[in-house]
C-alpha cells in the first residue's frame, strides 16, 4: 500500500510538472506571436475577429491624419484609451481585451512610461526643434523578446522599475499589452523619422569634413601633428588653422642666368623648407589657403628664400631671392613646391582616432549633433 501510493504521488508530481511546462511554454509561444508586428500582421480577418479594427496596422490607418495634423500627444491619449489603460468616454469603443486588468504593478508602470511619451510628444508638438532634435525615446515601448533560454518576452528592459515580462502574463492580457506596445512603438518610430534623418545627414556631414580634412589638406610632419593637436578648434572637429613648422618637401626653381625670357628659363631641383607659416581651411574642409615663408637650397649650393602662397586649387607658388651671382643674371626665381609627404605618410592615425571619436559623440548626444551639424 505504502510503494502505490508513493507511486501516486509521483505521477501526480509528474503530471503538474508537465502541466506546468506546458503552459509556460504555451505562453511563451503566444507572447511570441502577439508581440511580433509581422506575426500579427498575418492573421486573417477570421483569425482576428473583434480584433480586426484594433491590429496595430489598422490604427495606423485610423490616426493617420492625426499623424499629418502633429497631433502627437492626442494619439497616445487615444491609444490608451482604447486598450483601457485610461478610462474611455461615452461612445468610443475599445478593444475586446482590457490593460484594466493588468496587476497594478504593471498598470502603474505602463502609464508612468505613457505619461513620460506624453511629454516628449507634446515638447515637439510645441517646438519643432525639439522634435527634429530627436528628443523623443524611440525604443520606449520596444518588446523585446529572449530566444535563448530562459525564453521570454519583454517590455522595458533596462528601464527601472522594469523590466514587464509578457510571457508570464495570461494569455488574454498579452494581446493587449503587445499590441498597445507595437502601435506606440510605431507611433514613437514615425515621430521620430525626421530626427534621424537629420541626424544621418549631420552625421554624414561631420564624417565628410574629417575625410576632406585628411585627404585634401595640407600634409603634416609629426611636429607639426603635435603642435596642430593644440590648436584652437570646435570639439571633436577639424582644426580650422594649421601652423605649419619647419616643413620639408621638394621642389623645381625655375631660374634664368642670363635675362629672363622665356626660352631661357630652366629647371633646378631643390629641398624647401617652410620654417613657419599659417593655413586657413574653407567651407567642409575641402579647400584651404594661407602663407609661410620659404627656404630652397638648390642641388648647385646656396640659399634662396621668398614667400610661398598655398591654395588647394592651385598648388604651391613661390617667388625666391637669389644668391647674388657675377655675370647680371637674375636674382629672382619661381618656386614650384610638391607636397609630397602626404603620399609618403598618409593620413595620421591621430586624425582618424579623432574622426572616430567625433562620429561616437554624434550617436551618443543626437541633439546636440544636430543643433551643430
Amino acid at each position: 500500500m505504502r510503494a502505490r501510493s508513493w507511486q501516486a504521488r509521483t505521477c501526480s508530481c509528474s503530471a503538474a510538472l508537465l502541466v506546468a511546462i506546458g503552459g509556460s511554454a504555451r505562453g511563451q509561444s503566444v507572447a511570441f506571436t502577439e508581440c511580433n508586428a509581422n506575426a500579427v500582421g498575418s492573421l486573417t480577418r477570421s483569425e482576428l475577429g473583434p480584433w480586426v479594427a484594433f491590429t496595430p496596422e489598422s490604427l495606423k490607418r485610423r490616426f493617420e491624419p492625426a499623424r499629418r495634423a502633429g497631433a502627437w500627444s492626442a494619439i497616445a491619449d487615444s491609444v490608451a484609451m482604447l486598450f483601457g489603460l485610461e478610462a474611455r468616454p461615452s461612445g468610443l469603443t475599445g478593444t475586446p481585451g482590457s490593460l484594466a486588468t493588468l496587476p497594478d504593478s504593471v498598470r502603474l508602470l505602463l502609464i508612468a512610461e505613457l505619461d513620460s511619451l506624453r511629454a516628449e510628444l507634446a515638447e515637439g508638438e510645441r517646438d519643432s526643434v525639439a522634435r527634429l532634435n530627436g528628443r523623443v525615446t524611440t525604443k520606449r515601448f520596444a518588446i523585446e523578446p529572449r530566444l535563448v533560454a530562459p525564453q521570454r518576452v519583454s517590455l522595458f528592459v533596462g528601464r527601472p522599475p522594469g523590466p514587464i515580462v509578457i510571457s508570464v502574463l495570461p494569455d488574454s492580457d498579452v494581446r493587449p499589452l503587445c499590441w498597445f506596445a507595437l502601435t506606440l512603438e510605431d507611433l514613437t518610430t514615425f515621430y521620430g523619422a525626421s530626427a534621424r534623418a537629420a541626424l544621418a545627414a549631420a552625421l554624414a556631414k561631420r564624417a565628410a569634413r574629417w575625410d576632406n580634412f585628411m585627404q585634401h589638406g595640407y600634409s603634416m610632419t609629426p611636429l607639426e601633428l603635435f603642435v596642430n593637436g593644440y590648436m584652437p578648434r570646435r570639439e571633436l572637429e577639424p582644426p580650422r588653422h594649421q601652423l605649419v613648422l619647419f616643413h620639408a618637401s621638394a621642389g623645381a626653381e625655375m631660374f634664368s642666368d642670363r635675362p629672363l625670357a622665356a626660352n631661357t628659363l630652366r629647371a633646378e631641383p631643390v629641398l624647401v623648407v617652410e620654417p613657419v607659416g599659417l593655413l586657413r581651411y574653407f567651407g567642409q574642409f575641402k579647400s584651404y589657403g594661407g602663407v609661410t615663408w620659404v627656404l630652397a637650397f638648390p642641388d648647385s649650393g646656396g640659399l634662396a628664400t621668398g614667400v610661398m602662397l598655398h591654395h588647394s586649387d592651385i598648388g604651391h607658388v613661390s617667388y625666391l631671392w637669389r644668391p647674388h651671382v657675377e655675370g647680371g643674371a637674375s636674382r629672382g626665381a619661381l618656386l614650384l613646391s610638391m607636397d609630397l609627404y602626404r603620399y609618403l605618410a598618409g593620413a595620421a592615425d591621430k586624425w582618424k582616432q579623432l574622426k572616430r571619436e567625433s562620429v561616437s559623440q554624434c550617436l551618443a548626444d543626437a541633439p546636440a549633433c544636430v543643433a551643430r551639424p
